[in-house]
């Protein structure tokens, strides 16, 4: 099993960010190729072929905007119709959901797991345990807030509960725009970011954005 994990915001009491939000998504190595492939046909159907020198990345900064809905209606269409195929998949998405801190945090040490990855790192050793499979973690090697291996293998190779997690010693870092895994990740942080940083937990949506990212929502809520 592959788990992708990317992250919507920092958590830096200076950035734009109120609520950045870090996710995994769990997906059957068997079903990558599938998924790769058709999300590369749905890319070339709504804007045309890719430059190979300049291939479209599914970023959800660029799609999730009330431009989308008015103006750059393709950007909607493809953020639609990504969300609406990983349903087909048999795919697990965990996230935890922080608020942007009002103060600046301590430095965090490279050797040390932050708990908001440990959390991820728990359910998604439950859900390769389900499947009866170990996980590889593939994370995106350009994120800011990236940990480094060394954090993750101390975890995984030293920690009491890290050494029974059914996850490989042997994370990836890899070029998102060549990662439709992490790609989709990006998106659906985006879209769970924007849910809650509109309060859409709380309230009615009140404009066709929110009504949209409201929508896009309870697609990725409902494979948590």
């Amino acid at each position: 099993m592959l788990a992708f994990t990317d992250q919507s915001g920092n958590i830096h009491m200076n950035d734009q960010v109120l609520r950045p939000v870090l996710l995994t998504l769990c997906i059957m190595e068997s079903d990558v190729g599938d998924l790769t492939r058709r999300i590369h046909n749905i890319k070339e159907r709504i804007f045309g072929a890719e430059d190979e020198n300049n291939p479209r990345e599914i970023k959800a900064s660029d799609l999730l905007n009330p431009k989308s809905i008015t103006k750059r209606t393709n950007n909607k269409q493809l953020a639609d119709e990504v969300l609406n195929l990983i349903q087909s998949y048999r795919v697990s998405v965990f996230a935890c959901v922080m608020e942007r801190p009002e103060q600046v945090m301590p430095l965090e040490k490279a050797e040390i797991l932050p708990n908001r990855f440990r959390f991820l790192l728990e359910r998604v050793s439950f859900d390769a345990n389900e499947r009866k499979s170990m996980a590889l973690l593939v994370y995106d090697e350009d994120a800011k807030d990236k940990i480094m291996w060394k954090a993750i293998n101390n975890f995984l190779f030293k920690h009491n509960f890290g050494k029974t997690l059914n996850i490989l010693e042997m994370p990836l870092f890899v070029k998102s725009i060549i990662t439709p895994g992490v790609q989709v990740a990006d998106l659906m942080a985006g879209v769970i970011r924007h849910y809650f940083e509109n309060n859409l937990h709380k309230k009615e949506p009140q404009n066709p954005f929110e009504k949209w990212i409201k929508e896009l929502y309870t697609i990725v809520r409902g494979l948590s």
